[in-house]
């Protein structure tokens, strides 16, 4: 994945384009790297931690997460960046969408190679 450095909102952000689909059309989504605050907002909206008997038990919402992750990622695209378009996108271009925000926000987690 390549990365550039971009100002978005007075801040330089590690930033990279993802091609997809849109509209029977190719297409660049532009994708920023959350800062450390975003992070921990994104797992705080979509883990729930409780305790039982002692035991600590998370719960992720994957679905949320998912779609967050990409939401507050996503900063320029060929649509509206909304849930709606989100949830509209073609399985394998939400995918690749996906994997170049783990790669972005994760540096430990390697893409698998086939």
């Amino acid at each position: 994945m390549e990365l550039a450095y971009e100002e978005i909102a007075g801040k330089k952000r590690a930033v990279t384009l993802v091609e997809i689909s849109w509209n029977e059309q190719i297409g660049n989504v532009k994708m920023k790297k959350l800062n450390f605050g975003e992070n921990l907002d994104l797992r705080n909206e979509c883990m729930k931690l409780t305790v039982l008997g002692g035991q600590e038990k998370i719960e992720l919402d994957q679905k949320k997460m998912s779609e967050q992750s990409l939401l507050r990622s996503i900063v320029e695209a060929p649509f509206q960046i909304n849930l709606e378009s989100i949830r509209s996108l073609e399985p394998e271009d939400g995918e690749k969408l996906l994997s170049a925000f783990n790669e972005l926000n994760n540096p430990s987690i390697k893409k698998k190679e086939n």
